[in-house]
């Protein structure tokens, strides 16, 4: 697939960044009264794009959902803007940062709110197979996230690996079917030097 949509939803407190789910695992031994104070929450980012290139321009919507009983306010929703993206507009009084947008949210007990922005794909370097923004929900501003959710696109660089790989030929089986073949020839040639031996005697 070109496209990649990953939606975490936790009670618990995880970090953000690389290797979330090991991070939702590893807070699994929590303790029931850090989990209580907690806002039960799940995320999700997408987009109408599977593929990106310099110049295309992505929309992307943030789904953010209260799963608990008790209304939250002032939830602090962040969208990365990594290297490759660079941000033109977001709604609902969302602030661009150097490397982030931000919002502010009030949900109210099993409560729904969709954030949109949009940002512009830019140079990425050349290795860089596919391009990924993440979006995190957290209690207050810079404490740790409570929940993540990232998506991602396909870049040409990815888009060529894949094509490459795709028409790489299966030297293995190659060499097994020579080998085979070659052993097929053994085969015959040493049939024939024994007929050939048997006629040699009844001759004689």
């Amino acid at each position: 697939m070109n496209a990649s949509r990953h939606l975490l939803t936790t009670p618990l407190r995880i970090s953000c960044g690389l290797g979330l789910a090991a991070s939702a695992l590893l807070v699994g031994g929590s303790t029931d009264a850090a989990a209580s104070t907690t806002p039960q929450l799940s995320i999700a980012v997408d987009s109408n794009r599977t593929s990106a290139a310099v110049g295309d321009v992505f929309p992307y919507a943030i789904t953010i959902r209260n799963l608990g009983g008790t209304a939250v306010t002032g939830l602090k929703i962040s969208q990365s803007v990594p290297t490759g993206l660079r941000f033109k507009s977001a709604d609902l009084a969302g602030k661009a940062h150097p490397l982030s947008i931000e919002w502010s949210v009030n949900l109210k007990a099993g409560g729904t709110a969709t954030l949109h922005s949009t940002m512009t794909v830019t140079k990425t370097p050349p290795e860089l197979l596919r391009l990924a923004t993440v979006a995190c929900a957290r209690s207050i501003a810079k404490a740790p996230a409570i929940v993540c959710a990232a998506y991602s696109a396909q870049l040409p660089a990815g888009a060529l690996a894949e094509r490459t790989a795709a028409r790489e030929p299966d030297h293995d089986a190659g060499k097994t079917e020579y080998v085979a073949g070659a052993g097929g020839v053994l085969a015959i040639g040493a049939a024939v030097v024994v007929i050939t031996r048997r006629r040699r005697r009844k001759a004689a």
